[in-house]
């Protein structure tokens, strides 16, 4: 079973089921976010809510220029900087512009 989260693995699957599309897949994965490496990050947070994932989870907040993060919760509610909308709704923006990349 492929990693899906390695978008090398996932390339591959997608070549061997149609290389028609692999182009565009690509392309689409290529966006420049760092929603998808990030999402399983926060997803183990709110799944396990664990000391050990909370602290990774709040370890993202340098990645998007944001301080003072005290929970996961806040780090999701705080705006990127020098973005003016919270991260959530950042990644929902992103997630949404690699679907309407995909084929």
């Amino acid at each position: 079973m492929p990693d899906w989260q390695n978008k090398g693995d996932f390339l591959k699957t997608v070549k061997s089921v149609g290389p028609g599309v692999w182009t565009t897949v690509d392309r689409a994965l290529s966006y420049p976010t760092r929603v998808i490496s990030d999402l399983p990050t926060m997803r183990n947070f709110y799944a396990h809510k664990a000391e050990r994932s909370a602290t990774s989870a709040r370890r993202l907040a340098a990645h998007y220029g944001i301080t003072g993060v005290k929970s996961p919760h806040e780090l999701l509610c705080s705006p990127p900087t020098p973005r003016s909308d919270v991260l959530i709704n950042e990644w929902l923006a992103d997630l949404l512009a690699i679907l309407n990349l995909m084929p």
